[in-house]
C-alpha cells in the first residue's frame, strides 16, 4: 500500500548461494480529468445542443444516468443528440497505461419545453374603427412581448395584457 513510481520491493531469502534480485514497480499516476459543458448553468430549451468537453487524460467515456454512451476514445468532445430534464452526463477518464478516474463533477440537464403562447384579443371578428381601443391576451409563457407591424411594444414582462386604441389600417 501507498506505492509510488520508482520504488523497488524486495525480499530477502536464499537458495544455496543464489540470492534473488529486487523486483521493481512501475505505479503510474492517475488521471486528472476536467470536465465542462457548453452550457454552464445546464439550463436549456427542449431541442438545444450542448456539447461536453473533457482534458487532462488520453482517453474518455461518457455516460448518460449511469450508462456508457461511447467507448474509451482519444475524442474529448461528446455532443449527445438529445437530452431530457433530469439526465446526468460524467466523464470517465483514462491513461493509456489503464489507470482511470471518474471526474470530480458532473452536468444534471434542466430542459424546458418551449412556450407555445397563444393570442386572443377584445374583438371578436378582428374590424375595428380608427382609434377603437382593443385588448391583446396571451397565454402559454412566462414572458410575453407584443409587436405591432415587427415593432416591438415594450420589453418583455409578465404582464399577458396588451391594450391599444392607436392602430392604424394597414
Amino acid at each position: 500500500t501507498g506505492l509510488t513510481n520508482g520504488q523497488v520491493i524486495s525480499v530477502s531469502g536464499t537458495a544455496g548461494a543464489c540470492t534473488p534480485s529486487g523486483l521493481s514497480v512501475v505505479v503510474h499516476p492517475l488521471p486528472l480529468p476536467v470536465f465542462t459543458c457548453s452550457d454552464p448553468d445546464t439550463s436549456i430549451c427542449e431541442g438545444d445542443l450542448v456539447s461536453f468537453t473533457a482534458s487532462g487524460a488520453d482517453m474518455y467515456a461518457y455516460f448518460l444516468n449511469g450508462v456508457q454512451l461511447t467507448p474509451f476514445s482519444g475524442i474529448p468532445i461528446y455532443n449527445p443528440d438529445s437530452l431530457n430534464n433530469g439526465d446526468v452526463v460524467t466523464l470517465e477518464a483514462q491513461t493509456t497505461f489503464g489507470c482511470s478516474r471518474q471526474s470530480s463533477n458532473n452536468f444534471t440537464l434542466e430542459v424546458r419545453p418551449y412556450p407555445i403562447p397563444t393570442l386572443s384579443c377584445s374583438d371578436a371578428d378582428l374590424t375595428l374603427c380608427a382609434g377603437d381601443s382593443i385588448q391583446f391576451f396571451a397565454q402559454g409563457a412566462d414572458l410575453y412581448e407584443f409587436f405591432v407591424t415587427g415593432a416591438s411594444q415594450g420589453p418583455a414582462s409578465n404582464d399577458s395584457v396588451f391594450t391599444s386604441n392607436g392602430l392604424t389600417t394597414g
